[in-house]
């Protein structure tokens, strides 16, 4: 799948398609469709993804992600499966307590063209600063909604029959649905839901907080989940990211400004948007501040490309500990004793110092779920529902059955040999059931690996007490 195809997924509705029975129709379309491709092209043009007009193919794939995308609503308001009416837009309602609203307010006509002529010269002049189609695609993602707010254009909802979520909310939705949907339209089989998940972090905010740096453990946490979940991102797309949301995520922007020379002009967009919400004292915080919890989903393409989470875990905590060893000096004299003690213990430690556990389950193994689901819908319904609405429910279903197992610390690699360097003289046994523990643990005395005991301690005789091994 082309970024050219995800741009599409991103733009296939105009961010004020509410509007459009009002007359609100700043670029002369027929159809809000035709209005979509016009306002795709003012965006894209000039840009390395072109403003060209989505081919049969493109179309096909992208209309159903948008059906696959769109909240249950679509289906439930009319027996026939697509509701053919229209509501005027009035406010937008918190789904969990409908007595939190927002009303729509949007511009009088006559100011309408102005704002959408500048937030199309603002996505335009990011997006034209891209290298490639994936940049591209990136600068596009970083900044459409953030350009929206940024002219003064209201928050306006998806549907207006039930105006739960935002039009940009189904935009960046059927944007994700995307990995999942074959060039048929199809759900694809191999397609995957991924959990990554930091067990016990707790303790390394504990950690944190007997040293002295309250913050210091949850931005460990928070760096560790987000360098895992980016070397997906890099590879398919910000999108593939469902939890936590990289919209509005200082950790994106910050990333993209360290990759690319637009990402400067995409994180100055941010901030300036985020002062607008927040105010500039609250603002300048977001930097410095963990928001990326312990836990994250993805969708992906592949199952296959699950199979590499640990890995991927790996290699960010890899780059954590050469940025912070990289960063340390600026704390105080590269020659202090507190820097030797702190770079020594960095130094040594195991690869993986953090646990993690991963689980994943594909569209294939959820999809008998999903059927049930719909059947037993369809049958208090009264008509026929595509099992592919339930498909989202029916991965997670089916995911968090599976055992999540975690994959500890691993202070030795699978040959035995210890990933650290020993602060002790005497030797160790690794365990026969997994070589990344210890199998024993000696309290006053010590075992050689050909059963030898020496003397540590008063108690000469002490027996070892044994992990793993004959239980």
């Amino acid at each position: 799948m082309g970024w050219f195809d995800k741009a599409w997924a991103l733009l296939h509705d105009p961010p004020y398609k509410a509007l459009w029975p009002l007359g609100y129709k700043p670029l002369g379309g027929k159809t809000h469709e035709e209005e979509a491709k016009r306002l795709m092209a003012a965006l894209l043009g000039g840009t390395k993804l072109g403003g060209g007009a989505p081919d049969e193919r493109t179309s096909r794939i992208v209309a159903a992600a948008d059906r696959l995308a769109s909240s249950f609503d679509r289906w439930a308001l009319s027996t026939e499966g697509e509701a053919k009416y229209w509501v005027k837009p009035a406010e937008l309602v918190n789904p969990f307590n409908p007595a939190y609203a927002a009303r729509v307010e949007p511009p009088p006509p006559e100011q309408f063209g102005g704002r959408i002529e500048s937030f199309v010269k603002n996505v335009n002049r990011v997006v034209r600063e891209a290298g490639d189609e994936k940049e591209a695609y990136f600068a596009l993602y970083a900044v459409y909604e953030l350009a929206w707010i940024e002219a003064g254009l209201p928050a306006l909802p998806a549907d207006t029959r039930v105006p739960t979520h935002t039009i940009f909310d189904h935009l960046y939705a059927t944007a994700s649905v995307m990995n999942w949907v074959g060039d048929g339209g199809e759900p694809r089989g191999d397609a995957c839901l991924l959990e990554i998940d930091i067990p016990g972090i707790q303790k390394v905010i504990s950690s944190a907080r007997k040293a002295g740096d309250y913050r210091a453990g949850s931005m460990l946490v928070s760096l560790a989940i987000w360098g895992t979940a980016w070397r997906y991102m890099d590879k398919h797309g910000p999108d593939v990211l469902l939890s936590p949301s990289p919209r509005f995520n200082p950790f994106l922007y910050l990333q993209l400004r360290r990759l690319y020379g637009w990402g400067e002009s995409a994180l100055r967009l941010y901030r300036k948007v985020a002062g607008m919400a927040l105010g500039a004292d609250v603002a300048a915080l977001l930097d410095k501040t963990p928001l990326v919890p312990g836990t994250a989903y993805l969708a992906l393409p592949s199952c296959s490309d699950a199979e590499r989470a640990v890995e991927h875990f790996e290699d960010a905590l890899d780059e954590i500990r050469a940025m912070v060893l990289g960063e340390l000096p600026l704390a105080g004299s590269t020659t202090g004793d507190v820097l030797k003690i702190a770079k020594a213990a960095l130094e040594v430690a195991p690869r993986r110092y953090l646990p993690v556990r991963v689980r994943y389950a594909s569209i294939s193994e959820a999809w008998g779920a999903a059927e049930e689901a719909a059947r037993e819908v369809s049958r208090e319904a009264g008509f026929e529902v595509d099992p592919a609405r339930f498909i989202f429910w029916a991965l997670m279903k089916v995911l968090k059955e599976k055992p999540a197992v975690p994959h500890p610390v691993a202070w030795f690699d699978k040959g035995g040999a210890p990933r650290f360097v020993k602060r002790y003289g005497g030797p160790w046994i690794y365990s026969s059931l997994d070589p990344d523990q210890p199998a024993v643990l000696k309290l006053s005395g010590v075992v050689t690996p050909q059963g030898g005991q020496g003397r540590l301690g008063p108690d000469r005789g002490a027996e070892p007490r044994r992990v793993g091994q004959g239980l």
